[in-house]
């Protein structure tokens, strides 16, 4: 599954015999790494939910130091 922002989220089902018994979750990683255009996209995405709680320069830091 991935996100507006380029996020990547799995969940692979674990199995004991036919039964399911849960799933293995990743965190939201990249698949490759983010761009500059990519992080302007998604920071005007969240700006028109109301969803920029950082300065964009502290937003910016940490969307690019995100696992890829």
């Amino acid at each position: 599954m991935t996100c507006p922002h380029g996020l990547v989220e799995t969940a692979v089902p674990v199995r004991v015999g036919d039964k399911l018994v849960g799933f293995l979750h990743t965190g939201q990683v990249f698949l490759k790494k983010p761009s500059l255009n990519q992080f302007e996209r998604s920071y005007k995405l969240a700006a028109t939910h109301g969803l920029t709680p950082l300065e964009p320069e502290d937003l910016r830091k940490l969307y690019f130091e995100t696992e890829s």
